[in-house]
């Protein structure tokens, strides 16, 4: 009885072990899986960059000073979409020494978690201003093409003009509803709420 009692015992212990050896086998398994997908990330953000700021040119490498600092930034909790939203920054606003140079290199962006968030705002406040810019232009080019969709203008009792709405096509056989509202800077519809950009883009599809 005695001896059946500790062979149990044995038996007991020498699964615990294994338990605990399997146990570790995931935990490694799991930590090269993350690896592997870091690996990965840090390859897109690499490929991208050179896309956009190198012309793709082979002779640029992914060495340890920019594998070193993507990988830190990931590390801080910034996506992949982050640093890309930072290159993109960088295209627009990188700063031009007088020599001419553009200081755009990866290790630069990444280098900490100031820099790469200075180049993500760089590169949203350029497009908000590009977008600014070029919205007087787009409301123009708009209106000639809701003229043709719409068969001409509405004016209503404010004198702004009325068309039909190309993305939600609300009423679009109505000759007289037009729920398009278009200003001297603005336009948008009453009925599905799309902003001139919407519009704009689903104007050009339809034209």
């Amino acid at each position: 009885m005695t001896s059946m009692m500790v062979d149990l015992e044995n038996v007991e212990v020498a699964l615990r072990v294994e338990r605990r050896k399997v146990k570790a086998l995931q935990k490694e398994l799991e930590q090269r899986q993350l690896q592997h997908v870091k690996a990965a990330d840090i390859e897109e953000v690499f490929l991208y960059w050179r896309q956009v700021l190198r012309g793709d040119s082979g002779r640029v490498k992914l060495g340890t000073k920019r594998r070193k600092v993507i990988s830190a930034r990931l590390d801080d909790g910034h996506t992949v979409q982050d640093i890309k939203d930072a290159i993109d920054g960088a295209t627009i606003d990188a700063f031009v020494g007088a020599n001419g140079v553009r200081h755009d290199d990866i290790e630069l962006i990444c280098r900490d978690e100031v820099k790469l968030e200075g180049f993500i705002a760089r590169g949203k406040a350029a497009r908000e201003r590009k977008a600014q810019e070029s919205l007087p232009s787009r409301v123009a080019t708009l209106r000639v093409a809701l003229e043709v969709l719409s068969g001409g203008a509405r004016i209503d009792d404010h004198g702004n003009a009325r068309f039909k709405c190309p993305c939600c096509r609300a009423y679009w056989d109505d000759p007289m509803y037009r729920p398009l509202l278009f200003t001297d800077d603005d336009v948008s519809c009453k009925e599905c709420g799309a902003e001139v950009e919407q519009i704009y883009t689903t104007t050009k599809e339809l034209a």
